[in-house]
This record gives structure tokens, C-alpha cells and sequence, in this order.
């Protein structure tokens, strides 16, 4: 199937709003993983729908190359491994992206003259690149997206429990045991729980166990972060 084709275009005699809907209460895990790890993450979901709202991969609008996402975060976590900042611009529209079961409620609009978007009508888990912030007053760690005075931390992966239909404005509560995507999160939740651990980082000589996950692999090298480095934390090993 070409896959130009495959998320539909929404028709000009339709309001977009009557196709928006809206989503609350996330579920959100945060966590850094190694390239390695991720390919075993995306394969532990396949098949999945790689959807990218930033259009990363014009060739197939809207939709993100698997082998172009595990490349270019390959080439992330390698300049952490090396002790090198990776460029927030090589990775940006990459790493801003969404994964569906199935492409069932996804369209695409016109949004002027040559520009088109996605509307969203079904839940999606989303997915975006994170740093942890260092508080100067009392140390105290929290996530963020990415800052340039944060430590960056891999991605956060969200999926959510509320969706508001757009023409009925009623409040829907989604079953994670039946809604494709639903399933797929659990899914992910599975896999973190089994292959990552809460962050124990050492902050002024006192153990801090962050909620933040850190994949397995990566105790091996995390102390070579060098935003770790910058702000004189290390991770427990």
C-alpha cells in the first residue's frame, strides 16, 4: 500500500472541531534506555503506527520511519556514552512523536496555503524528548521538557485515561483492556517494569531513588553523561 495514502485527508466541507478530540488524566513514564534497548522496546509493540505530527519523514506524511527513529536515537545515546551534548536539532523531530495500534481516527487537514496538520479523534500514546532539572536551592530533581540548563533523559511516553468526544463534549473513560492502544501502553508499562529501574542517583553524597527510569544497559555508561558530570551527580551503580 503507498503509504501517502494511509492516514485519510480530512474534507474541506467538514469542521475540523467536530473531529478534535480531547484527552486528560495521562499516564506518563519517563526514562532513558540504550539503543539496543529501544529496538527490543519498539519490537516487544510491533506492529505498531509511528505517527509524527512534526512530518519528520515528508516521503510518508505524518508518518515516521521505524529504522530513521532507532538511527537517530542511536546516534543520541552514543554522544551521551562519549561524554558530548547531542544538538537538540538533531534529534527534535524525531523524538516528537506519537504511537498508535492503528491509524482508525487520524486525519489529515489543510491548515493553509501548502501546510497541512493532523486532526486526532482516537487516544494515542505521545512521545517527547525530557531533561531532568537540578533545583540550585535544595538539589531536588524533576522532570521537564528539554531545557538547556536540564540534564537530558531519554523520552516520556504518555497515554490517557479521559477522552471528551468532539460533538458530544461527553467524557469517556478509556478501557485499557480493549482500546488497541490502550493495550499496546500496557504493553510498555510491562516492558519498563521488567527491563529499567527507578533512578538511585547520588546527590551530595546522599542516595536519592528517583522515579525516573534508567534502562539496565545503561549503568554500565550513565556516569559518563556529561550533564551528570556538570552538576556533580552521579548515578549508584
Amino acid at each position: 500500500m503507498n503509504p501517502n495514502h494511509l492516514i485519510p485527508h480530512l474534507s474541506t466541507d467538514k469542521d475540523p472541531q467536530d473531529f478534535q478530540a480531547r484527552f486528560s488524566k495521562w499516564i506518563t513514564i519517563d526514562l532513558l534506555i540504550d539503543e539496543i534497548e529501544m529496538k527490543d522496546l519498539l519490537s516487544s509493540i510491533s506492529p505498531t503506527h509511528l505517527i509524527s505530527p512534526q512530518n519528520a519523514c515528508p516521503k510518508t506524511p505524518f508518518l515516521m520511519n521505524e529504522k530513521k527513529l532507532i538511527e537517530t536515537y542511536s546516534s543520541y545515546i552514543l554522544e551521551l556514552k562519549s561524554q558530548n551534548l547531542p544538538s537538540f536539532d538533531s534529534f527534535k523531530k524525531f523524538f516528537y512523536l506519537m504511537i498508535a495500534a492503528s491509524l482508525e481516527g487520524l486525519f489529515i487537514r489543510n491548515v493553509g496555503r501548502d501546510k497541512k496538520a493532523l486532526t486526532i479523534n482516537s487516544p494515542l500514546i505521545e512521545v517527547k524528548p525530557i531533561s531532568l532539572i537540578v533545583s540550585s536551592i535544595d538539589r531536588s530533581i524533576r522532570t521537564s521538557a528539554v531545557n538547556p540548563e536540564g540534564i537530558l533523559w531519554g523520552l516520556s511516553l504518555s497515554f490517557p485515561q479521559i477522552m471528551q468526544d468532539p460533538k458530544t463534549l461527553e467524557s469517556i473513560q478509556i478501557n485499557f483492556q480493549k482500546h488497541p492502544t490502550g493495550v499496546l501502553f500496557k504493553k510498555i508499562r510491562t516492558w519498563v517494569r521488567q527491563n529499567t529501574r527507578a533512578t538511585p542517583f547520588i546527590i551530595d553524597s546522599k542516595k536519592v531513588n528517583h522515579p525516573v527510569r534508567l534502562g539496565k544497559n545503561c549503568f554500565e555508561w550513565i556516569n559518563n553523561h556529561p550533564q551528570l558530570i556538570k552538576h556533580y551527580i552521579h548515578v549508584e551503580l
